[in-house]
């Protein structure tokens, strides 16, 4: 469903939204500090562990593409990932040429730990509204994130 907003009103709340979302992720950061760094994990670490928790054992391949990154910062991603002991690395049975990621037992502790932690954040921030708002916040970035995949398949088709 389009917005019959005018040119000027969209212009407004997009500076309106992006004001409230970057004071919304600098509060966030002060008041509830990372807590990667208690595990000694940072965010594109974090957010491999995620992924793999849902895709264990995935090809680089497909964990680049889902992750957004080139393969030549993944690759060093996944090395210090290797080195701390949360993943491991090993060739395709059938294809030599693919290679697989998968988590490690120290890694889905570790992916568990953070996952509980996160959770308990936005527990915090959730708490701060009405249960009316919640449904509506939530409600909101679903339908967001809803057309949002919808437009991206679209635009994949016509490309």
């Amino acid at each position: 469903m389009k917005s019959k907003n005018s040119g000027r009103e969209i212009l407004e709340n997009a500076k309106r939204f992006e004001k409230a979302l970057g004071e919304f992720v600098r509060i966030i950061r002060l008041k509830n500090p990372s807590s990667f760094s208690n595990v000694h994990i940072t965010g594109p670490q974090f957010a491999t562990l995620v992924y793999l928790s849902r895709d264990n054992n995935c090809t680089m391949g497909r964990l680049k593409e889902n992750l957004d990154l080139s393969l030549s910062t993944l690759t060093g991603i996944v090395d210090r990932m290797i080195k701390a002991g949360y993943v491991e690395r090993q060739r395709d049975g059938n294809d030599r040429r693919v290679v697989r990621v998968r988590m490690t037992k120290k890694g889905e502790e570790v992916s568990k730990e953070l996952n509980k932690k996160r959770h308990e954040k936005i527990i915090t921030i959730l708490q701060l509204l009405k249960r009316e708002d919640q449904e509506l916040l939530i409600g909101t970035f679903e339908r967001l994130t809803s057309h949002l995949v919808q437009n991206s398949k679209a635009e994949l088709l016509t490309h």
